[in-house]
């Protein structure tokens, strides 16, 4: 799965938030340099993501 978002970033935490997928919802909450999150799908996990610039790594 690949999530693209265009625009400026609203504040330091921003890999937080909800979006709808494929997949359906799709969670991510960033905590300091912490990201994790889940998604619909078959309940899936995100864990240990992390965040290069505007890459996320999941």
């Amino acid at each position: 799965m690949e999530v693209e978002a265009l625009g400026y970033y609203a504040s330091s935490s921003a890999s937080t938030g909800d979006w709808e997928s494929t997949w359906g919802t799709v969670s991510i909450r960033q905590e300091g340099t912490t990201i994790n999150g889940c998604y619909e799908y078959r309940n899936g996990l995100i864990t240990n993501a992390s965040v290069d610039r505007r890459i996320l790594t999941v």
